[in-house]
């Protein structure tokens, strides 16, 4: 039986790869970022600072329930205590059922407030009976906290 010879093209795709993956682990062993003495000192001040110097303290959460009547749409809010932000919340519908099910689960500013101090949640009801819900409010404190101007006030 007759070996076939490589094609031209064949040669060509072998050395392109093998160059394209021996180039790959040269790089990855002199560039690749493996322990925290390959980086300068100052460098890593840096990042310390910024990460404590943004930080948050004294998470807290805070929760309301809230009920709708059947056939109908309800919302609660939940504030978090004087001094503290929503960072994040959610609503917990207590009922299994499809038809009753979360409609909104948002930051709200309220009132007196520059940040969201409060989370506002809705529940879509189209059972036959009255439900409950519950909304949840993650709360933080943060000094010098900042809104994006890309938040919508609801």
């Amino acid at each position: 039986m007759r070996r076939r010879r490589p094609s031209p093209a064949t040669i060509i795709a072998s050395f392109a790869l093998f160059f394209a993956l021996s180039g790959t682990t040269i790089a990855a062993s002199q560039y690749l970022v493996s322990s925290t003495s390959q980086i300068q000192p100052s460098v890593l001040k840096s990042l310390r600072a910024t990460a404590s110097s943004a930080g948050l303290s004294a998470v807290t959460y805070a929760s309301a329930v809230g009920g709708v009547e059947a056939e109908s749409q309800n919302g609660t809010t939940v504030r978090c205590p004087s001094g503290q932000i929503a960072i994040g919340g959610g609503v917990y519908v207590n009922s299994a059922n499809p038809l009753d099910s979360v409609a909104a689960s948002i930051p709200h500013i309220g009132s007196g407030s520059h940040v969201p101090n409060e989370w506002e949640g809705w529940e879509s009801n189209a059972t036959s009976s009255r439900q409950q819900f519950t909304v949840y409010a993650v709360c933080a404190s943060a000094s010098g906290t900042r809104v994006a101007s890309s938040f919508i006030k609801h």
